[in-house]
């Protein structure tokens, strides 16, 4: 797990640690949870916050899913006469 958030350097005092012993699980894992915490937080309150607003991301995602329409649409028309399939009305 460490690898996914420390440096090497980081890692290499980590295994050193770990190889010299008394390194305890509770410290690896209070490590782990602040390293998270530096990378996540953020997007975890914001998530907390969208949570709050219901209405403003169902309007986010109708406004994406016209925009992804109004790309998406064409391209399958371009696609399907390309490959000699017809198009529906």
């Amino acid at each position: 797990m460490l690898k996914l958030f420390c440096t090497p350097e980081e890692q290499l005092s980590w295994e050193d640690r770990f190889r010299s012993g008394g390194l305890g699980y509770g410290e690896v894992k209070k490590a782990i949870y602040e390293k998270f915490m530096d990378r996540f937080g953020a997007a975890r309150r914001r998530r907390i916050e969208l949570d709050k607003q219901p209405e403003y991301v169902e309007s986010v995602m109708l406004r994406g899913a016209e925009k992804a329409r109004e790309v998406g649409v064409p391209l399958v028309k371009q696609v399907r006469d390309a490959a000699g399939i017809p198009n529906p009305g």
